[in-house]
């Protein structure tokens, strides 16, 4: 499962930052005062001021030694520290298993609107916070469309759907955490198909509409069936 803790942001990303760019770079970076803002995971971190964060992250994505970026807005340290974290994880994972498009660019809060030629895409991550208690939410990330493609390895599917389903695809991870889902085809089949080491992340559901759809039915025929026993 892609969950991570929900720590404190840095003391560098207090409330009077203005927005802009947050990267995480192989080489350290000093703020006009001379002061480191932080690190994660061995990369330090920089802060860029700019009024088109997404745009700019896009394009700082293909400067020497940035891992990972997120647009950062006033007052959200603690969200765009998250959504940065889940960058790296995002950018370790496809490394490992050979996918493509990496490093990447995240955002805790949808990206609206977005570049021409670029797609966003709600990623499904769980939060620890405290450890123990997991809280699912949306991290969004920012692609070319080309770039999409090859990461999914198909054409994308009807992402308006997507992402008017998305709180029902956050239940359904808590769900399949809970062993809860109804005892009916399209969730027995994926309830096998994420045995093990997988987990509901938007790519799968993205190369499986068909059966998260089934799914999403049998849910609701549950609930139906449920309040017409209660009448």
């Amino acid at each position: 499962m892609n969950t991570l803790t929900f720590e404190p942001a840095p003391p560098a990303l207090h409330d009077g930052l203005p927005a802009g760019v947050l990267l995480l770079k192989a080489d350290s970076w000093h703020d006009a005062a001379g002061h480191s803002p932080g690190e994660h995971c061995g990369y330090h971190l920089e802060h860029r001021p700019t009024a088109e964060s997404t745009r700019s992250t896009l394009e700082v994505l293909r400067e020497p030694g940035v891992a990972a970026a997120t647009a950062y807005q006033p007052g959200a340290g603690r969200l765009a520290w998250l959504a940065l974290r889940f960058a790296v994880h995002l950018g370790d994972y496809r490394l490992a298993h050979a996918i493509p498009v990496v490093p990447c660019m995240t955002s805790a809060a949808r990206p609206a609107p977005v570049p021409t030629g670029t797609v966003r895409i709600p990623h499904l991550a769980g939060v620890a916070d405290p450890p123990g208690q997991v809280t699912d939410c949306v991290i969004w990330e920012i692609m070319t469309a080309g770039d999409a493609v090859a990461w999914l390895g198909q054409p994308l599917p009807d992402q308006a759907w997507f992402e008017g389903s998305l709180p029902a695809l956050l239940a359904l991870r808590k769900r399949l955490r809970g062993h809860a889902l109804p005892d009916e085809r399209h969730c027995a089949r994926l309830t096998a198909l994420l045995t093990g080491r997988r987990y509901l992340s938007i790519r799968f559901a993205y190369q499986n509409p068909a059966l998260i759809a089934g799914a999403f039915a049998a849910i609701e025929g549950e609930r139906s069936s449920k309040h017409a026993l209660d009448d």
